[in-house]
C-alpha cells in the first residue's frame, strides 16, 4: 500500500536518522501506554514502536519497505523492551494486516499513523480510515499527522497534497469525530498537518 522505493534505498540511513529523533514529540503524552494495545500504521524504522514496547504497551505494526529490518535489530540490542510478553505483531503485507485487525476489531485503544497519508493515493487513505475504524474500540484515538511541504530536489518519494477537511468529512462519515486539528513546523522548518480522531 505504501510507496517503499525511496525507504528501501535508504533504509539504513533513514533508520539511523529516526532513532536519533526525541519520539516523545511524535507519540502523544497523554496516550496511557501501560497496557494498551496500539497500531502503529506505517511504522518506518520502529523507533515509535520501541518507544511504546519500552513504556509497556503491546503494538501492533505495519511497515512495507526494508525499513522494518531496524526494528528486529533494535530488538535484538535491546531484549528487555519485551518483557517476555507476546506485545509486538510485524505485518509487512497490507492484505494480512487486513485479516488481522478484522479478527482483532474493537480491541485498539491507539493508532498511531505519523507522517504516512502524503505517501497515500486519496483511495488508499480512504481505505486507511476504514481501517482504523475497523481495528479501534468506542472512544479509542487515531492520530494522523502527515508532510504539508514537498520533498526537495533530488528526493524522489511521493508526495501527495492532502485536504485536510475532506478528509475530516470522510473520517466523521465513518465513525468518528475530530478532536485536535493543528499545523506545525519541525526544526527544518517542514510543516506537518495532524488530525487526531476518536472513535464514536
Amino acid at each position: 500500500m505504501l510507496s517503499t522505493k525511496y525507504y528501501n534505498e535508504n533504509a539504513v540511513d533513514l533508520a539511523r536518522f529516526y532513532h536519533s529523533l526525541d519520539r516523545s514529540q511524535v507519540v502523544p503524552k497523554e496516550w496511557g501506554l501501560t497496557g494498551a494495545n496500539v497500531l502503529d500504521f506505517g511504522c518506518g524504522a520502529g523507533a515509535d514502536v520501541l518507544y511504546m514496547l519500552e513504556r509497556l504497551a503491546s503494538v501492533t505494526c505495519y511497515e512495507p519497505s526494508h525499513l522494518v529490518g531496524s526494528i528486529f535489530h533494535k530488538l535484538h540490542q535491546n531484549k528487555s523492551v519485551l518483557h517476555n510478553r507476546d506485545v509486538l505483531d510485524i505485518y509487512t503485507d497490507y492484505e494480512l494486516l487486513y485479516k488481522c485487525l478484522l479478527e482483532k476489531a474493537g480491541t485498539f485503544h491507539y493508532v498511531l499513523c505519523s507522517a504516512v497519508f502524503q505517501h497515500l493515493t486519496m483511495s488508499q487513505q480512504m481505505a486507511a480510515i476504514k481501517l482504523f475504524a475497523i481495528a479501534l474500540e468506542p472512544g479509542g484515538i487515531a492520530t494522523v499527522s502527515w508532510r504539508t511541504d514537498p520533498y526537495g530536489d533530488g528526493d524522489d518519494r511521493v508526495h501527495y497534497d492532502i485536504d485536510s477537511l475532506w478528509l475530516a468529512l470522510y473520517a466523521k462519515r465513518n465513525g468518528f469525530r475530530v478532536t485536535w486539528d493543528h499545523y506545525t513546523t519541525d526544526d527544518r522548518g517542514v510543516g506537518f498537518k495532524t488530525l487526531t480522531l476518536q472513535r464514536r
